[in-house]
C-alpha cells in the first residue's frame, strides 16, 4: 500500500491507493515504451540531468554576487574611502547575514525533497514557512547590531571614516538584504520542486538592470553610499516582489496545494523548529567557515590603515 497526502479544509487526509493497480500501470507504461522495466540512465543522460538541475542554482549565485560587485565597481570611481567603506559593508553583509541565512536555507532543500518524495505537498510549504520564521528571527538581532556597527568597527581599530561609511551602507540596505534573504528562502523551495525558472529569470533581468540604476544613482546623481544602497534595494526588493507575485497571483491555483497559511500554528511549532535547526546548524557552520575564512581578511586589512 502507498500513501498520498491530500488537503481538505486545511487538514490532512490519508488516501490509500491500490498497489497492484500502480504496478499494472508501471508495467503497461514500460511495455508501451518497448521495455520490460525501468532502465538506468547512461552517463550522457546523467550529465544532462545534473546540468539541468544545477545550472539555475549556479546562475542565481552568480547574479547575486554580481550585484555587490557592480556596486563596488561604481563606488571605486568616486573615492578610495567610499570604495573601502562599501567593501567593508559588503563583507559585513556576507559574514553576518548571507552566510548564515543561506546556510539555514539550504536545509529547506532536504526537508522539501523528503516531503515531496512522500507526496506530502502541504508539508513542503510548511517547511518553507518554518524556514521564514527561523531566518527572520535571526535577522532581528542582526539589524540591532548593525545600528551600532560603526562603534564596533572603530573598537576593532578600523578607520573611523570608513567605519561610518560601512555603517551607513549596511543600515540603508536593510530593506534590500532582508528581502533577498526571504527571496533565497523561497527560491530554495522552488528549486526543490523543479520550479526555479522564475527565480533565475528574475535575477537575470534585475541584475542586468542594476547596471543602469547603479550608474544612475552612484555616478550620474553622485549619491555615493546612499546611491549604492538605493540601487541594491531596488534590485533585491524587485527580485522578492516578482517571485511572490508569481507564487501568490500568477500561479496561485498551482501553489495552493503546497502552501498552508503562514500564521498556522504548525509554522511556529517548537518541535519542528528543533528538527530544522538540528539539521541546519551544522551545515550553516560549514558554510560560514568557508565564507568567513576569506571575508574576515578585510578586518585585518583595515587594521593596517589606509596607507
Amino acid at each position: 500500500m502507498t500513501t498520498n497526502t491530500k488537503i481538505n479544509d486545511g487538514s490532512y487526509e490519508r488516501v490509500h491507493d491500490n498497489q497492484e493497480e500502480n504496478n499494472l500501470n508501471i508495467q503497461s507504461n514500460a511495455k508501451e515504451a518497448g521495455k520490460d522495466g525501468p532502465s538506468e540512465l547512461n552517463w550522457g543522460e546523467s550529465l544532462w540531468l545534473v546540468c539541468k538541475r544545477s545550472t539555475p542554482t549556479i546562475l542565481t549565485m552568480i547574479f547575486f554576487q554580481m550585484v555587490q560587485l557592480m556596486n563596488i565597481f561604481y563606488v571605486g570611481h568616486e573615492s578610495s574611502d567610499l570604495l573601502a567603506g562599501v567593501g567593508l559593508g559588503n563583507m559585513l553583509l556576507n559574514v553576518l547575514v548571507f552566510a548564515v541565512t543561506m546556510g539555514l536555507n539550504g536545509t529547506i532543500e532536504t526537508f522539501v525533497a523528503w516531503s515531496l518524495g512522500r507526496d506530502e505537498k502541504m508539508m513542503c510549504g510548511l517547511h518553507l514557512n518554518r524556514a521564514r520564521v527561523i531566518v527572520t528571527s535571526f535577522l532581528i538581532p542582526v539589524i540591532v547590531l548593525f545600528l551600532f556597527i560603526d562603534k564596533i568597527l572603530i573598537g576593532l581599530q578600523q578607520d573611523p571614516e570608513i567605519a561610518n561609511i560601512a555603517h551607513q551602507y549596511v543600515v540603508y540596505t536593510i530593506p534590500g538584504w532582508f528581502c533577498n534573504v526571504q527571496f533565497d528562502t523561497t527560491k530554495r523551495f522552488l528549486q526543490t520542486i523543479h520550479m526555479s525558472v522564475v527565480s533565475t529569470t528574475t535575477q537575470f533581468v534585475t541584475t542586468a538592470l542594476h547596471v543602469g540604476w547603479g550608474y544612475y544613482f552612484i555616478i550620474y546623481k553622485d549619491m555615493g553610499v546612499v546611491g549604492a544602497a538605493i540601487a541594491l534595494n531596488i534590485t533585491f526588493c524587485t527580485n522578492f516582489l516578482i517571485q511572490e507575485l508569481y507564487i501568490h497571483v500568477i500561479k496561485r491555483e498551482f501553489f495552493a496545494e503546497y502552501l498552508p497559511p503562514f500564521w498556522a500554528k504548525s509554522s511556529f511549532s517548537w518541535s519542528g523548529t528543533k528538527k530544522f535547526l538540528r539539521l541546519g546548524v551544522p551545515g550553516t557552520l560549514m558554510q560560514c567557515a568557508e565564507w568567513w575564512a576569506f571575508e574576515i581578511l578585510a578586518i585585518f586589512a583595515g587594521m593596517m590603515g589606509k596607507h
